[in-house]
Formats: structure tokens, C-alpha cells, sequence
């Protein structure tokens, strides 16, 4: 291995052993919790340096995980009090015969184990347990070693969870592969909220694994991971409206079997009863870094005498009304069941009144299906700094803002990205009549590729391998730019059969110079699509919405000068000028006029229509 691979793998159990040294309760103090904010920050860090600049193999990527995972392991319920009620409904189902739903803990007929370290150190003792019944068959099974101490207890918890989580990251690396899974495989959030805290996520996180897997091979399998899933989290259960339709009615009928084993052992009206309380009370008594639910709360204060009743109940139409158009919107394709399932895991993660750090777990583990990528990532490394509430509140409210501040500007980027793809479209389509007929390996140059979105919806349609070259490389495309002086390309005459030039003369210097390159190394046909003014007031409204889009896309990557939008007329005086052979030109009208010249490359016979 090179030297940079062993500095990141060191770092990688630098930052995970720190948060082992560091994550300590907060009656430890505020310097431990900032502490363990600047290691989990720092995890976040070493991941997207080490996956910006390593392809690792499946192997690779199940290994680090494991042993980021062993690093964290040996933590007690030290950032979350929620492993203490993990293990209390174990030790009540397995020490008292008795289902965790009948009693609160507080309840008198508990008493004799009010001393034990999971009573004493829990949350909400009057409060029903709210744990879904495979959740509670997991809790049950770490009970029965909670005899020999409550750590012995949460250890094999953990390990239980742990498990079912690697499940789920080994199912993922076959759908999406090893380097888009170790997004969640590797970041800091997984290994400290499922290895550390123990969280159930983990376990939803292994049945969605096994549903995204088995979705395009078997049906029962897919089906039963979807009963797994919502006895985990219960929301999970609406993700049967679209995986319905690829499983058929075998995965159906496996969905409900499972659903009805799982739940039969935990069934009571007084269960049912129980567990709505508390769910009832839970969901219109907590939020937590949830920016949404806060705006709402706070546009409804003066209008309403339970504004956060209400706000909760806006987020809940919300994110129904997405599943809504996520199911009416599904086909029986894979591809599209797989995007749906991941769509309806982060509405209803997004739109949740209450989103602790591990609540994002879920919506991390779907992220590589997802287009938009950027602002969850940010969501959910900013989510650490939340731990601040229980020692500096005003950290917390920072984090908050930061946190679904910064979300809200990269998801923006992220639609103009993806509306520039769409443009990108529409311009091949727009040159794709004018495509001669391309010899099998035939070769095309992309100049002045920008981000290289054209040359990719190229390569889509056609099947043909694109050259980008360019003078300045600023764009985020799939393909690897040439960088030349805008003068002389680096390629012999003759040597595409293609060549697009899409809206590149008007920022040219040389506008010449780049027209005579262009039919050089191109034995085809040079198709230039270019902006033109059709008034004279039209120049200037068009330079200026040019300077706008380009400062959008690229900052300062893209210089505002040389830019001259010319007329049709002007671009047919520089094709003479030059001695360009023109077989054909079309204008087309509208809010942004184009002409489209379609040009002789080097040794192409000459002709020219108009």
C-alpha cells in the first residue's frame, strides 16, 4: 500500500478511537462533549478525504467498517439513555415473563428492580415502552443474559444490532457498490450511534439491506424485510405501497406472515393501548433538530393555542402527501422501486418533529440511491454538534441553523446541477437530427465542455466514447477534461468524427481560432450551437442573464470577459471569413434565440446550403 493509503487508514482509528476516549456523559463536562464534537467532525472529514481519493473494494470497505466499529464498541450508554431502556424491557421480558408494553417502569409492581442501573439511569420511566415487537425480541434476547450484569447484557444488545446492520451494508455494496456504500458504511454517525449507542437503527438499517437486495431476485425475502423493517420503526411499513408492486403477491403474502409472527407474541388490546399512549404523548411532546417544525411552531404562535400540535401535524400531511406522489408516481422496474423506497425513507426522516443523530442513520444508509447527495451529508455531519444541548444549549440552536441552513444552499446547488443536466438534454436534442450515421468506435470531441453535461447526454444516446477539452476544468461532469490555450488542441487533424461545440464562441477570445481547430481535427461534421440576438436590445439582456448563469455555476470559475453575443448574421461573416464549408444552418426563436450551424470537418467534401 502507498504511503497515503496507510495516513488514512491511521487516521481512520485515530478519530475512532478518540470518540472511545471521548464520548463520556454530560455530568463529565463540557470538555469532553466538545471533545467528542471535534472527533466525530473529524471522522466526517477523514471519510470524505479517504473516499474523494480511494476506490476500495467490497473486502476493503466490510473490513474498516468492522474494525471502525471494534474501536467504538466498548462505550456504555454514554450519549443516549436509550440503551437503558433497550436493556429494561429485556430484563421485564426475560426476568418478569411479562410483556414490556403492561407496565410503565415506574409502576409499583416493578419496584424490586427500581435499584438497578437500567431504572436508575433511563428516560421517561412513566412512560409505555414505544419499541416495535422485532425490537423487543431483540431487547428480549439480550435479556437473558442480564444476570450476569447489565453490561453483559448490552454488549450482546450491541452485537445483536451490529450484525443486522453489516447485513444491511453488505447488501448495499451489491446494489450501489463498495465506494457509494461506504458512505454510510464508513461514516462517523454509523459506527457511533449502531457500534456505540447501540441504536436500533441498526437493525432497520439490515432489513432495508435485504429489501433493496432481494427486491429484483425474491420476492418473499424482499417482502419479509419490509414486516422486519416497520416491527423496527413502524413508518417503514408504507414502503409495501411500492414494493408491492415488483413482489407480487408472493412477496405480499410473505409481508403479512412475518408481519402477524413477529407481532403475535407482544399482542393485547392493553398493548395496543399502551403503546398509542405513549406514541401519542411522545409525538406531540418532543422535537429535536428539526428547523421545519421550529419555523412552523413559530409562524403559528399567534395563530393557533398548540402551535407545535399543529406544526407537527403540517410536517405528518407533508411527508404522507410525498409518499403519496412517490407511489402514484411508481413502476414494477427495479431501478425505480429501489429510488421509491429510498424517497419514502427520507420524507418521512425529513419531516419528523424529533431527529436525534441516530434518527438520520436510515436516510444515510438510502443516500447513495439518491441524486441529491450533498445536503444530507452536511445535515448529518452537523448533527453531532447536537450533543452540545445537554452542556451548552446555545450550541445546539447554532447547529440547528448551521445544520439545515447549509442544507438548504447545497440542496439548491444540487437542483441546478440537476436542471443543468436537464438543459444539457434538451441542447443534444437539439443537435441530434444533424448526426450523421457513426461507425462503430467512432470517436467525439466535446469542446468547450464546461461541466462536460452535453458530451454525457451524448454518450447516453449514441454509445460513443467523448473527448472533453476545454480551457479552464470547473465542472462536476463524469468526464476527465483536456485543458488547452484555446488556440491549438492537442489532437491530430482529422482525428474525431464529431465534433459539438454548444454555446463556447461567444466566451472565445479567438472565436476564429477555435471554429479553424475544430474542422481540423474533425473527418466528419463540426456541429456549433450558438446564442444570437435577433434585436439590437436583445444583446445586452442576453449578456447579462449570461454573466448571472455562469457566476451560478461556476463562481469565478468561468470568466465574465470575453463575452460577445453576436447575430446570426455576424456568426455566417466569420464562417466566409474563415473559408468554413457550411452544409446547413437553422435558427430557433424564443425568450433564448440559437442558431445552429453544422460545419465540414478537415477532408469533408465541401458543400454549403442554407
Amino acid at each position: 500500500m502507498t504511503a497515503q493509503r496507510w495516513l488514512q487508514l491511521a487516521g481512520g482509528a485515530a478519530w475512532s478511537l478518540g470518540v472511545l476516549v471521548t464520548a463520556r456523559p454530560p455530568s463529565a463536562g463540557a470538555g469532553w462533549r466538545l471533545a467528542f464534537v471535534a472527533c466525530a467532525l473529524a471522522g466526517v472529514l477523514w471519510a470524505g478525504w479517504t473516499l474523494r481519493t480511494w476506490r476500495p473494494s467490497p473486502f476493503a470497505v466490510i473490513a474498516i467498517s468492522f474494525a471502525l466499529r471494534a474501536a467504538v464498541f466498548p462505550l456504555n450508554p454514554a450519549l443516549s439513555d436509550d440503551g437503558y431502556r433497550y436493556l429494561w424491557d429485556g430484563m421485564v421480558q426475560v426476568g418478569e415473563g411479562t410483556s414490556p408494553y403492561r407496565f410503565r417502569p415506574s409502576d409499583p409492581a416493578l419496584a424490586h428492580h427500581h435499584e438497578d442501573a437500567a431504572y436508575r439511569r433511563m428516560n421517561s420511566p412513566d412512560y409505555f415502552s414505544v419499541y416495535p415487537p422485532l425490537s423487543q425480541a431483540v431487547f428480549a434476547a439480550a435479556g437473558a443474559v442480564y444476570g450476569a450484569g447489565w453490561r453483559a447484557s448490552w454488549w450482546v444488545l450491541k452485537a445483536l444490532i451490529v450484525a443486522a446492520e453489516m447485513v444491511g451494508v453488505v447488501c448495499l455494496i451489491r446494489v450501489v457498490g463498495a465506494r457509494a456504500a461506504a458512505l454510510y458504511a464508513w461514516h462517523p454517525l454509523a459506527v457511533i450511534e449502531v457500534a456505540g449507542q447501540g441504536h436500533t437503527e441498526g437493525l432497520l438499517v439490515g432489513a432495508l439491506g435485504v429489501l433493496l437486495w432481494d427486491v429484483a431476485r425474491h420476492p418473499a425475502l424482499a417482502g419479509a424485510a419490509v414486516a422486519a423493517a416497520g416491527w423496527v420503526k413502524l413508518y417503514p411499513f408504507a414502503l409495501g405501497a411500492v414494493v408491492v408492486q415488483r413482489v407480487g403477491w408472493r412477496g405480499t403474502v410473505s409481508a403479512l406472515a412475518v408481519a402477524v409472527v413477529l407481532a403475535l407474541p407482544y399482542t393485547s388490546a392493553e398493548a395496543a393501548r399502551h403503546a398509542t399512549e405513549s406514541l401519542r404523548l411522545y409525538m406531540g411532546t418532543f422535537d429535536f433538530y428539526s428547523a421545519p417544525y421550529l419555523l412552523l411552531k413559530g409562524a403559528l404562535y399567534h395563530s393557533t393555542s398548540e402551535p407545535g400540535l399543529v406544526a407537527a401535524r403540517l410536517l405528518g400531511v407533508a411527508g404522507v402527501v410525498w409518499a403519496g406522489w412517490v407511489v402514484a408516481t411508481q413502476n414494477r422496474s427495479v431501478t425505480r422501486t429501489r429510488w421509491a423506497v429510498a424517497a419514502l425513507v427520507m420524507g418521512f426522516t425529513l419531516t419528523s418533529t424529533t431527529l436525534h443523530p441516530w434518527h438520520l442513520l436510515p436516510g444515510l444508509f438510502v443516500l447513495p440511491l439518491l441524486l441529491s447527495r450533498k445536503s444530507y451529508l452536511w445535515l448529518s455531519a452537523v448533527t453531532s454538534a447536537t450533543y452540545l444541548v445537554y452542556v451548552w444549549p446555545p450550541a445546539y440552536t447554532s447547529a440547528v441553523w448551521a445544520g439545515w441552513g447549509g442544507a438548504v444552499v447545497l440542496f439548491s446547488f444540487d437542483r441546478l446541477e440537476a436542471l443543468m443536466r436537464y438543459r444539457a438534454w434538451g441542447k443534444w436534442r437539439r443537435l441530434r437530427p444533424y448526426v450523421p450515421v457513426l461507425r462503430p468506435g467512432a470517436r467525439v470531441l466535446d469542446l468547450g465542455a464546461g461541466e462536460g453535461y452535453v458530451g454525457d447526454a451524448l454518450a447516453a444516446d449514441l454509445g460513443v466514447a467523448v473527448t472533453a477539452a476545454d480551457v479552464v476544468h470547473f465542472g462536476s461532469g463524469s468526464r476527465r477534461v483536456d485543458l488547452y490555450d484555446g488556440q491549438t488542441l492537442p489532437y491530430a487533424s482529422g482525428q474525431f468524427d464529431l465534433t459539438v461545440v454548444v454555446f463556447v464562441l461567444h466566451h472565445s477570445a479567438d472565436p476564429a481560432a477555435v471554429l479553424r481547430e475544430a474542422v481540423r481535427v474533425t473527418g466528419g461534421v463540426v456541429l456549433v450551437l450558438e446564442t444570437v440576438w435577433t434585436a439590437p436590445w436583445q444583446k445586452a439582456w442576453l449578456e447579462r442573464a449570461d454573466r448571472l448563469a455562469n457566476r451560478l455555476r461556476s463562481g469565478a470559475a468561468i470568466d465574465e470577459e470575453p463575452l460577445d453575443i453576436r447575430s446570426d448574421a455576424e456568426w455566417r461573416s466569420v464562417l466566409r471569413e474563415e473559408g468554413v464549408a457550411v452544409r446547413r444552418t437553422r435558427t430557433f426563436a424564443g425568450l433564448h434565440p440559437q442558431a445552429l450551424y453544422v460545419l465540414d470537418g478537415h477532408g469533408a467534401a465541401a458543400s454549403s446550403t442554407s
